[in-house]
């Protein structure tokens, strides 16, 4: 199971019976590397994950800036898929390390963003500033004919104190100032947008996914958004599944408030309540306010390692951890 971000790929190809295929793009930092996306509904749809070219695993601690970041790499993605015949492409947007409101992305499927000398401004959000002028009439044609689907599990809009830059900079290695910065240039981009373009999704649910990817897609790509665990669990048949099964074991990386609002394992949880099911959540922290979701949906709920230790430590060995805590689950 998947809600968009790691694993959505894998998720899809299993349970279609597709198939992977790799090719060489942009990362983060604009550096050459392979990603692999997912081709089925015999090659006529394509199911990326954003994270595999511009996720947070991909850089190493001292290369989180986002203001240097960008999504350049997932548009090229998007141009392979249709390159290679696909008219409908999905793009889960979890995982991110980007803060860029898509700017990347839009100028490998062609936008170019201009400057006050008509010189193309670098797509990263240190630079959103010296934009003056989005010209889309090199942007790719066959985007008006695809179907772009983002698909996200979250409902931040781009900017404010809910947006983007406010809520996830800090996992990606901004501070308080660079989040306040990197939140102005997000408006800043809206504004623009509305003002060139004509069109305004800052407040759309789901635009400040992936640090404005969301935004981006809908603004550049011609994209709908769509709830990305709903689309897994439609894809997978798991309610059928769950009907027949004994035990359900789900999970995510940290279990807390933010579970309740529809994410993956709660979803999966009321559908196990709802088959008279007893559902068991494995998560790899626990954060605050699990305690209402566990009483009303989860038989039990379990970490796999002490909230006290760093991110460093719980990812050494997470085999081994997850193995020691298998042991001792109560069935």
């Amino acid at each position: 199971m998947a809600d968009g971000g790691e694993g959505t790929v894998e998720a899809v190809i299993k349970n279609s019976k597709g198939e992977f295929t790799e090719v060489t793009a942009k990362d983060l930092l604009l550096r050459n590397i392979p990603a692999r996306y997912g081709l089925f509904n015999n090659r006529k749809s394509a199911i990326i994950e954003m994270a595999a070219i511009s996720g947070l695993p991909l850089l190493s601690m001292h290369e989180r800036n986002p203001m240097l970041l960008n999504t350049f790499g997932t548009g090229q993605l998007i141009l392979d898929a249709i390159n290679k015949g696909c008219n409908e492409v999905f793009v889960g947007l979890g995982g991110s390390a980007t803060n860029d409101g898509g700017i990347g992305m839009a100028s490998a499927l062609g936008v170019r963003f201009i400057d006050k000398y008509g010189e193309f401004v670098k797509p990263i959000p240190k630079y959103i500033f010296d934009i003056k002028r989005i010209d889309i009439k090199n942007k790719d044609k066959r985007l008006f004919n695809a179907s772009i689907t983002i698909l996200s599990d979250v409902n931040n809009p781009l900017c404010g104190e809910y947006g983007a830059s406010r809520v996830y900079g800090t996992q990606k290695g901004a501070d308080e100032i660079m989040i306040k910065q990197l939140d102005e240039r997000l408006e800043y981009l809206a504004d623009l947008t509305e003002t060139e373009i004509g069109i305004d999704y800052r407040d759309v649910n789901g635009s400040g996914a992936a640090g404005g990817l969301g935004f981006g897609l809908l603004a550049f790509a011609n994209a709908k958004i769509i709830s990305g665990a709903d689309f897994i669990l439609v894809n997978s048949k798991v309610e059928d599944k769950i009907k027949h099964a004994d035990i359900i074991i789900t999970g995510e990386g940290k279990l807390d408030y933010q579970t309740k609002f529809d994410k993956l394992p709660m979803k999966i949880a009321k559908l196990a309540k709802k088959h008279n099911r007893k559902c068991i959540c494995v998560s790899g922290i626990l954060g605050n306010g699990i305690e209402e979701i566990k009483n009303d949906f989860f038989y039990e709920i379990y970490s796999i390692v002490n909230n006290k230790i760093t991110i460093e430590e719980s990812l050494k060995n997470p085999g081994e951890n997850l193995t020691l805590l298998a042991k001792k689950i109560n069935l």
